[in-house]
């Protein structure tokens, strides 16, 4: 992958000896003074510290080996905690509204709730469903009547499939921005504007992107947010709507991609630095 290349590649020119690890293939010990971790096979050597990079399908997995790094005082850039909260978009959102920062509206259905009325919690349709863990624009659905939001959500109560039911921001025209933050900094920022006829602004739904200029406040909010999850490396999506700008979800594994080509900016090396400078002042201290 991009992400994994860049990161891989800017660490061993400056001199980082560095392990690209399959989660898969971590063994947990507990209870054992020596060894606390295998990886493939094989008790793991000590490392100075991990760069988690968890997919969307192994995140349980991914949580449970960073904790495991954790409890072995190794440092990480994303805490088990954190993307646990951050991965779930419902939990996210939780913290988040509980937090006072703005969010789109948004409904946790169950089997039992009353199909007929949820379009009126939004004002009417066309209302977004969106799989809790979904990524890339995918599970992400624009719903224009009962009829669609009956059959859809039945399918995923069927499959056991986790959803939300979600306001939609027409006027923002398909367009959001994607703000990436390491260790308390805004490190980056793009446009991205959704492809003719779809409304999800993803770059891998064919979404293009731009770069742009974030006010003081629109900063001050997303590095906030960020750090009220815990989180050191991330992704924040904010979307303007009549209200003002809201946050639309945050990604513990953002990718680099996009944001590297489109602004030009060496985001790998500022996550590099962060890690260099933290476990340079640990060593030290």
């Amino acid at each position: 992958m991009y992400s994994t290349q860049r990161l891989l590649h800017t660490a061993v020119d400056r001199g980082h000896e560095i392990r690209v690890l399959d989660v898969t293939k971590f063994d947990l010990i507990t209870g054992d003074p020596t060894y606390k971790l295998w990886y493939d096979g094989a008790p793991l050597d000590r490392l100075d510290g991990i760069l988690p990079r968890i997919g969307n399908t192994i995140t349980y997995q991914g949580a449970a080996v960073i904790r495991q790094f954790e409890g072995m005082n190794i440092f990480t850039t994303t805490s088990s905690e954190a993307l646990l909260h951050s991965r779930d978009k419902l939990i996210t959102l939780q913290y988040l509204s509980a937090l006072g920062f703005p969010v789109p509206r948004s409904f946790y259905p169950t089997p039992n709730s009353q199909f007929e009325d949820i379009a009126k919690v939004f004002g009417g349709y066309p209302i977004v469903i969106k799989t809790l863990t979904s990524t890339h624009g995918e599970g992400v659905a624009l719903i224009q009547n009962y009829e669609e939001l009956n059959e859809l959500a039945w399918h995923y109560f069927r499959t056991g499939t986790r959803f939300m039911i979600q306001e939609f921001i027409g006027e923002c025209n398909g367009e959001d921005i994607r703000i990436f933050i390491v260790d308390g900094k805004v490190v980056a920022s793009m446009k991205r504007k959704a492809a003719m006829g779809d409304f999800r602004s993803n770059l891998h739904m064919g979404g293009t992107a731009s770069t742009c200029n974030l006010d003081p406040k629109t900063i001050e909010m997303a590095v906030s947010a960020v750090n009220s999850l815990g989180l050191k490396v991330a992704g924040v999506d904010i979307i303007e709507s009549k209200k003002g700008p809201l946050i639309l979800e945050i990604n513990a594994s953002p990718g680099l991609e996009g944001i590297e080509n489109t602004t030009q900016i060496d985001v790998a090396g500022s996550i590099i630095d962060y890690m260099e400078s933290f476990i340079l002042q640990g060593s030290i201290n």
